[in-house]
């Protein structure tokens, strides 16, 4: 028996997710990399938004952060339970704890992992 080589069984991972969330009984939180990008931007966009915010940028701070990691930009997701803590020497700085975050991660990083 051959050994595949490494980006054909990577291709193989990704189209056996691509039928995973095209069931429509799937209820996976399942996110390429287009769609994890326009996430992203539109967590950027409401965290820069300085003025009032529309009710989806609501929702998209409320559930996600940004934090920066060697330049790169990673979503990631808090605890439900823990919201954030304010730091009383910058108000604009909230202090969450590090066990508290899941990285959001799109399909096409999560063979590496």
């Amino acid at each position: 028996m051959t050994a595949l080589p490494i980006d054909n069984i990577k291709f193989k991972f990704v189209d056996e997710v691509k039928k995973l969330k095209g069931r429509t009984n799937s209820r996976l939180n399942i996110l390429f990399k287009e769609e994890y990008d326009v996430l992203l931007s539109e967590v950027r966009d409401a965290s820069s938004n300085n003025g009032p915010k529309t009710p989806l940028q609501y929702r998209r701070l409320k559930r996600f952060g940004i934090v920066e990691v060697g330049n790169i930009e990673k979503l990631v997701t808090r605890n439900k339970e823990q919201t954030g803590k304010k730091n009383n020497e910058d108000s604009n700085n909230i202090v969450i704890d590090i066990r508290d975050v899941r990285y959001v991660v799109p399909v096409e990083e999560m063979f590496d992992i």
